[in-house]
């Protein structure tokens, strides 16, 4: 899962320098009209992103689910990161 996560990191890194260089360089800016490159790495772009957020989002739910209860009832009410 680790290696899925960070890899997805990357490529969503990736894709967001190859949207900026389509958008601020081939396209020419906001202004004009959108090139096939920026159309796909935008939607790529987002499409990562989403598959990141979903696979952050089910990696702290399995990680959630391996702590057991007495770890987590060690943990004082209302107060995040401290331990008895």
């Amino acid at each position: 899962m680790r290696r899925w996560l960070v890899a997805t990191l990357a490529a969503q890194v990736a894709l967001g320098f190859v949207a900026t260089f389509a958008i601020l360089v081939l396209s020419g800016g906001f202004d004009r009209r959108p090139v096939l490159l920026e159309v796909v790495a935008a939607t790529a772009h987002v499409a990562c992103g989403a598959l990141l957020l979903s696979g952050t989002v089910a990696a702290v739910l399995w990680a959630r689910r391996l702590v057991p209860a007495a770890a987590s009832a060690a943990v004082a009410p209302g107060r995040l990161e401290t331990a008895r």
